[in-house]
């Protein structure tokens, strides 16, 4: 990610820390854009820099709220499968983020599902504020919960560069075994159901920075 886009958010957010400690409440940050874009890297470099900057920041992974694979798998329209049915957002909204605007000692238990073994563990969520959360993930800025954040962050990438870039990654290599098989989960799944979201959504209107790479 380069280094003029951290800097330039980095002072957005810290402006708004000030902000926040007159208040004690926390901030939500959104960082999405198409699979492959580069959020979590982003969402890692941020929090790292903010503590570096004696900020308190909090990474949520949207990828950590799926539904279990029996349910994603199960409509045949692959476009409508991703869009709908892959990520248990009502979880992620209801249970995290919006109590997360609300409360200033956050302490909850959530269930959630590992996508690699389709199999439930706990994780433990303890945010104290004021504090910046960073929630990274696909399809976060869908019009009915895009309003939620405090501050989005768009990154902008081309499908192509994404595709170009999963066929690189280690968890895609080691999941989908071949060249072939990312390219039609990608193509003919992610990319099929994040071209809905671009029709529906239009997600890349809607933030308070982008990312063009």
């Amino acid at each position: 990610m380069h280094t003029e886009h951290i800097h330039n958010i980095l002072g957005d957010l810290e402006k708004k820390f000030d902000e926040m400690k007159q208040t004690g409440m926390n901030y939500i940050v959104g960082i999405s854009g198409i699979d492959g874009a580069g959020k979590s890297t982003l969402s890692k470099q941020l929090c790292e820099k903010l503590h570096e900057r004696g900020i308190n920041a909090y990474t949520v992974h949207g990828d950590d709220f799926l539904f279990e694979r029996k349910v994603r798998n199960a409509n045949p329209d692959q476009a409508i499968a991703y869009y709908y049915e892959t990520f248990d957002y009502n979880k992620l909204f209801n249970e995290i983020i919006v109590p997360l605007k609300e409360e200033k000692e956050f302490y909850k238990v959530v269930e959630l599902l590992d996508w690699e073994s389709d199999t439930f563990y706990t994780k433990e969520f303890k945010i104290k504020a004021p504090c910046i959360i960073l929630v990274e993930g696909v399809l976060l800025f869908k019009k009915q919960i895009a309003h939620v954040f405090d501050y989005n962050i768009w990154i902008d990438i081309d499908f192509e560069v994404g595709l170009s870039r999963a066929l690189r990654r280690e968890r895609d290599i080691h999941y989908y075994k071949d060249k072939e098989e990312i390219e039609n989960r990608y193509l003919n799944r992610f990319y099929a159901g994040q071209k809905l979201h671009f029709e529906y959504d239009e997600p890349n209107k809607s933030y308070n920075y982008i990312v063009r790479e």
